[in-house]
């Protein structure tokens, strides 16, 4: 999908709004298929899940020696990265469907899903050098922040001396101030990182000839200048699916109770079934909020071409 690079009338980007109306009629009008598309990643990851369980109990239980337990790790990671390289992969298929209803080129699923199995090991590495990217800025952050208040606390005690004590009202209002604003930066931080990697996987399910570093770097490029624009699309779409994430949560509570009936709260096996009965309600919900969640983001991909580029969008003049 090549876009002009100087087109004279390129679309002016849609409102925040606009996005998420567009992004939730994508998702609606195409329900049925993307959710099919969705259960399918759903189970590629509850069979993730599945071969996790039986580790911990086997060793917990004695059953395996660490001969065993050497040969049976190397197959296990294998089959745990495969089935979550086949979870991503159906993923970037609604990504791939969504974009092509966007611009007014749909295309089957089978054709999107052989366009995407050539691919999904891109994703996969795509995956984990978004992870390691994130990783590594959270660290610079919060180092930052350190020698920031290392620094501050050696001007403060020298300008200050002995004049006033950790104690002093003055004091514990400075540092209270200072911790306020070292919260705001980090949590600032947060935001534009993740803004500006919002749609790091769309470029490689949309575009041709393009690599997992290359995806990275055109989220980074089309999202320059819109990191509170997209973070306001985000918060959009999160109060969308609270309908969804309310009932959850007074399930997961629920199965807190239930299980503290039999179990007492502080033992491993109630810890160990809260928890995976708590993500496997969060999967069945995810099945809905997956398609949504990749409509707003191939919404979002095509609006900021279409700033950029010019790529042709109707948008506004097209009921999706």
């Amino acid at each position: 999908m090549s876009a002009s690079q100087n087109s004279p009338n390129p679309i002016q980007p849609l409102s925040v709004g606009n996005v998420v109306s567009a992004g939730f009629r994508l998702y609606r009008s195409h329900l049925k298929l993307y959710f099919g598309i969705a259960l399918q990643a759903t189970l590629w990851q509850l069979v993730t899940i599945a071969l996790i369980i039986p580790l911990p109990l086997l060793v917990y239980s004695g059953q395996l020696n660490s001969s065993a337990l050497g040969l049976i790790i190397p197959i296990w990671i294998v089959g745990f990265v495969y089935c979550w390289v086949e979870s991503i992969a159906n993923s970037a298929v609604i990504l791939r469907l969504a974009f092509g209803e966007v611009v007014s080129q749909p295309e089957s699923a089978q054709d999107a899903r052989s366009y995407i199995v050539t691919r999904k090991w891109r994703f996969f590495m795509a995956y984990i050098l978004w992870f390691i990217r994130y990783m590594g800025f959270i660290l610079i952050l919060y180092i930052s922040t350190l020698i920031i208040a290392v620094i501050f606390g050696m001007v403060f005690g020298l300008i200050f001396g002995g004049k006033i004590q950790p104690n002093h009202p003055a004091a514990i209002t400075i540092f209270a101030l200072l911790g306020f604003i070292a919260i705001l930066a980090i949590v600032y931080g947060i935001i534009w990182f993740l803004s500006r990697l919002f749609i790091f996987d769309v470029p490689l399910a949309a575009e041709i000839d393009i690599s997992a570093v290359k995806t990275l770097d055109r989220s980074w490029e089309l999202t320059k200048g819109h990191v509170w624009r997209i973070f306001g699309i985000s918060m959009v779409a999160l109060l969308i699916t609270i309908p969804l994430q309310i009932p959850a949560q007074i399930a997961a509570f629920g199965i807190q109770e239930t299980l503290a009936k039999f179990y007492p709260r502080q033992s491993p096996t109630f810890v160990a079934l809260s928890y995976i009965l708590s993500y496997l309600l969060g999967l069945g919900i995810g099945v809905f909020v997956l398609p949504f969640w990749q409509s707003i983001k191939a919404v979002v991909y095509c609006d900021l071409r279409s700033r950029r580029e010019g790529l042709g969008l109707q948008l506004r003049d097209r009921t999706i």
